[in-house]
């Protein structure tokens, strides 16, 4: 349960597929319980909808909820590392290779930041370095690059691929 809401799934198919869900259940994903409620405060709704979702299905997503793919993309990616589903955070950064261009790369890291997210902000340091001349024709980059102090050492150290 989740902020009141519920989300319905198979104990046993979440056990088989998701390593969290099976040290959760322990043993008890023998017997199917119906009505047992796991409380969830860690993640969104949507978040976990979208968790589940990519268990059933492999599918990142089951609909828009009308948040920003970037987000959402960041959302999972936190949930992947808190859980160790590595497969779902795979998925979820080469989604964000694909869509990476320079006037969200800065939302992006930033977001990646504020998680503390570091394979995505080096991602996003590998994208501005690489594409430096494009990021420097966006408009608000170079205020953007001087309040992030913390972002030259990564951009200074890497290399374009």
């Amino acid at each position: 349960m989740i902020s009141g809401k519920t989300i319905f799934a198979h104990k046993k198919l979440l056990s088989t597929y998701s390593e969290y869900f099976s040290h959760y259940f322990g043993f008890e994903s023998d017997t199917d319980c119906q009505n047992e409620l796991i409380p969830i405060c860690d993640f969104s709704y949507e978040t976990y909808r979208n968790y589940i979702h990519f268990i059933y299905t492999g599918e990142l997503f089951d609909s828009n909820d009308g948040r920003p793919l970037m987000k959402r993309l960041i959302e999972l990616i936190d949930l992947s590392l808190t859980y160790d589903e590595m497969d779902l955070y795979e998925r979820c950064t080469n989604e964000i290779d694909k869509l990476l261009i320079p006037s969200i790369v800065t939302d992006l890291y930033d977001q990646a930041y504020r998680y503390q997210l570091k394979s995505i902000m080096e991602q996003c340091s590998r994208f501005i370095i690489t594409n430096w001349t494009k990021m420097l024709e966006q408009i608000n980059f170079e205020q953007w690059l001087s309040c992030h102090e913390h972002i030259r050492p990564s951009i200074g150290n890497l290399k374009p691929k």
